[in-house]
């Protein structure tokens, strides 16, 4: 027996030109662009982005920590990210489709073997089936993504705006 999910939440992501996956590290190099940074956000806009909502969470509660000993730098950074968010193609939104595609991904031995050495890494785990699922590239410049395709091709591949290159070489079309 089959069963569907309904993910017309995210439908958009299936239908029309593919945007690509911002990881919360990849967001904190936005806020302050470097050169290489500015030259992909001119080539690839907010715009054509999307992330999980889980990452928006995490990437939130870094910024009240910060808020609590740094308070005016927390409250920039605040507004810069809900502007830097209000630009985003879509967020993913945790249907039941994607919380099956990421409990399946987790449950992989693979990926937790790559967990038990990088615990805090779940969210880029999660972030890693939804590409896959998608065929969504992922724009980080962490290594976790590089070790995790050694295991289990991201085939739509990984960009690092840091160094300008992919650092997990697509095998689909983007």
């Amino acid at each position: 027996m089959t069963t569907t999910h309904d993910d017309a939440a995210n439908d958009c992501l299936r239908n029309g030109p593919k945007p690509m996956v911002l990881d919360a590290e990849a967001m904190g190099r936005f806020r302050a662009p470097s050169a290489s940074v500015a030259t992909f956000l001119d080539a690839n806009p907010l715009e054509s982005m999307t992330t999980i909502e889980r990452i928006i969470d995490e990437d939130q509660l870094g910024i009240e920590k910060i808020m609590l000993t740094r308070p005016h730098f927390g409250y920039k950074l605040r507004c810069h990210s809900q502007k830097m968010y209000a630009k985003l193609h879509h967020v993913i939104i945790s249907t039941d489709h994607v919380n099956h595609i990421v409990a399946n991904f987790l449950d992989d031995a693979r990926v937790q073997r790559r967990l038990i050495n990088e615990p805090r890494r779940t969210t880029r785990a999660m972030l890693a089936a939804v590409s896959i699922d998608y065929g969504l590239p992922i724009i980080s410049g962490s290594g976790f993504f590089v070790r995790l395709d050694e295991v289990i091709r991201i085939q739509a591949g990984v960009y690092d705006p840091g160094k300008g290159e992919w650092i997990v070489a697509p095998l689909i079309k983007n």
